[in-house]
């Protein structure tokens, strides 16, 4: 990239190409390929070997190995030396790199000042881009992004002067732990999490109990759940908040109580719909707890119009009805980013439908924005807390994963000592 900005700017014509691998690569514009790939010594030493080794140099496959396993390390060869080469080549019209030569030269750098607005251009494109679907982010991916725009023009010194400039003036946020280093969010994003929290506090007290908390307590009398999962199951149908969640580590038993949920729910004339990130989850999900499932993104499309407010009064009393009685049921929930999550959120306040939230705060992998669930939790959010691990069966295996899951938030030391003593238990299972 560098050497192609460099060229720009003595006045040569750049392509560039995307490649397979997806890196990108250019070519001086106006110079033939055969003069290309003649005087290109690494193309030469391909042929050469493609030759000894019987490879018909068309076989892109077989040139591609020769490509991988045949790169020599680089030797230095003066301007001098290397022009010789060229002119007691035979057989080779350089007439258009002559062309190519004088065209550059008349040019000149003059001719190829840099727009400075072309670069804040290109990073107000790349924000944009990005948080599309990304809180937070690295600035690598808004320097990947920045490229594709200005590829040629600018050296990557001038792009992180620009994410710089942006950072002082607070348009970037960067964060302050040390953990995340050059992770950024936008102010925009924040105020996102700030209205996630809002709408969730807005529905407190604002729904119907599905079951008292009594009856629920009958009714799973003697029943095998885990102490956290009928707390699970009681909160989720005696809660008169829109809005609630669960909280477990991976194992407690959080699909258990769904489905022990969901017969309950089925007493009292409620259904219960699933809905996670991925496709996969979500068959997961409907396989485990026996709910209708589907994708986090189809249920939000399903529902655009009402959250662009292009729905007709009859045609919103239709949908309406059609969630009646319904608790909406989101796996994964600390993995599902600010936007969709804000979504949700409006569609359950405009709609007036439960929602329940399922997930992890431990696996989340973002960082000051970028974290719905645990911003939710943080400030009201109704939740149930599930901490018995259910999903091993041996007694010492729990003991292993109860060691390895206390040691998370704790410093390196602690985590590789409780590591070795789960190594320790699982031998004994």
């Amino acid at each position: 990239m560098e050497l192609a900005r460099g060229m720009k700017e003595i006045g040569y014509e750049i392509d560039f190409t995307r490649e397979e691998n997806n890196r990108w690569s250019f070519e001086v514009r106006g110079i033939d390929k055969e003069v290309r790939e003649e005087y290109s010594q690494r193309r030469s030493d391909m042929l050469e070997k493609a030759e000894d080794l019987g490879i018909d140099s068309k076989d892109s496959v077989a040139m591609a190995h020769i490509a991988t396993t045949t790169r020599a390390g680089k030797s230095y060869c003066s301007a001098e030396e290397l022009k010789a080469d060229w002119e007691n080549r035979k057989g080779v019209d350089l007439s258009c790199v002559y062309k190519t030569m004088e065209a550059a030269k008349e040019k000149g750098l003059a001719n190829e000042a840099s727009d400075e607005s072309a670069i804040y251009e290109a990073l107000k494109y790349a924000i944009a881009h990005i948080s599309e679907s990304e809180a937070v982010f690295g600035k690598s991916d808004i320097i990947d992004a920045m490229i594709g725009k200005v590829i040629g023009r600018y050296g990557i010194e001038e792009l992180e002067a620009a994410i710089t400039e942006y950072q002082k003036n607070n348009i970037l946020l960067k964060s302050e732990n040390i953990a995340y280093t050059d992770q950024y969010t936008t102010l925009e994003n924040l105020k996102l999490e700030e209205e996630n929290i809002a709408l969730m506090q807005a529905g407190h007290g604002e729904s119907k109990v599905v079951m008292e908390e009594g009856e629920v307590l009958k009714l799973l009398a003697g029943s095998q759940l885990s102490y956290g999962q009928k707390q699970a199951v009681i909160m989720g149908l005696s809660t008169v908040d829109r809005v609630s969640g669960i909280q477990g580590s991976a194992g407690t038993g959080k699909t258990t109580a769904i489905k022990a949920m969901k017969e309950l729910a089925g007493k009292a004339g409620y259904e219960l719909l699933g809905t996670a990130q991925s496709k996969e989850a979500a068959n997961i999900v409907a396989k485990e707890t026996g709910i209708e499932s589907k994708t986090l993104a189809l249920f939000l499309t399903e529902y655009e119009r009402v959250l662009q407010d292009r729905v007709t009064e009859p045609g919103m009393n239709n949908i309406k009805e059609s969630l009646f009685r319904k608790i909406v049921v989101l796996d994964e929930a600390s993995l599902v980013s600010s936007k969709d999550m804000n979504r949700l959120l409006k569609l359950s306040s405009k709609l007036d439908f439960k929602a329940l939230l399922l997930g992890d705060v431990k696996q989340l992998g973002a960082i000051e924005a970028g974290k719905p669930f645990y911003y939710m939790i943080d400030h009201g959010l109704n939740t149930a807390e599930m901490d018995n691990i259910k999903r091993q069966a041996s007694p010492s295996l729990r003991e292993a994963v109860y060691t390895v899951k206390g040691a998370i938030d704790k410093d390196e030391h602690a985590v590789r000592k409780a590591f070795e003593r789960s190594f320790e238990l699982i031998g004994k299972s």
